[in-house]
């Protein structure tokens, strides 16, 4: 693989998520089919992939602000997972000691975000 295709995809994937579990969250306020413990399950897979979906907590009842927020959250996790993408492609390249970096960073924001009451 290269730069450019690592870039793309690792970019791509960060847009995918959150659209993906907008479409699960919908599914599931839409039918109530999931429990209060499957909901507690999903808020925490929902905060370790999609890490810049807290931007959505201060949504009002406005909607154009909240479709700004929903493109700022989507936009943020874009960035996040291009930087993930490309540490870890000149990691495995380049320089083995980069690959720490994104270990680090994301274990302490996963932690953080795990930790969350």
């Amino acid at each position: 693989m290269n730069f450019p295709r690592i870039s793309i995809l690792s970019a791509s994937l960060g847009a995918l998520v959150p659209v993906v579990l907008r479409v699960i969250w919908w599914l599931v306020d839409s039918y109530s089919v999931v429990s209060t413990g499957g909901k507690i399950v999903l808020e925490k897979i929902t905060l370790v992939l999609w890490p810049s979906s807290f931007f959505l907590l201060s949504a009002s009842s406005d909607k154009v602000f909240a479709a700004k927020l929903l493109v700022v959250s989507v936009l943020t996790n874009v960035v996040l997972y291009w930087g993930l993408g490309i540490t870890i492609f000149y990691g495995l390249t380049r320089f083995r000691i980069l690959l720490l970096a994104p270990i680090i960073v994301m274990t302490t924001i996963w932690w953080w975000l795990l930790s969350l009451k």
